[in-house]
């Protein structure tokens, strides 16, 4: 699944970088629940037939909130979203393929 680019809080936020701009350095500044939010939004937007993916965000949406609000650092609330998005058991639809998540490369941070 390919989200493409969305708007956070008036900010627009890539999927892949291509390299520092003023707009990338602004989505550093996004707070990881406001990222996170717009990805829920995002996929039930976008996403065919999540109910066939096995989707039960109204279970796993309230505990990823708790889990991202109390993650150490922004890395970890990645993570976190990661895992949410791979829930859906549906490889290619997971943000990171690898355990080592360079977000950076989707332009969140």
């Amino acid at each position: 699944m390919h989200l493409g680019r969305f708007s956070v809080a008036g900010v627009k936020v890539a999927s892949e970088a291509s390299g520092s701009t003023p707009e990338q350095d602004a989505d550093a500044n996004v707070p990881p629940m406001v990222l996170f939010e717009s990805l829920c939004k995002a996929l039930q937007e976008n996403y065919p037939t999540l109910e066939f993916a096995g989707w039960r965000g109204d279970e796993w949406i309230p505990e990823f909130r708790t889990r991202i609000r109390a993650a150490p650092i922004r890395e970890a609330a990645f993570e976190l979203m990661n895992e949410f998005v791979c829930r859906l058991n549906d490889y290619p639809k997971c943000l990171a393929r690898s355990s080592t998540m360079n977000m950076s490369s989707y332009g969140l941070c």
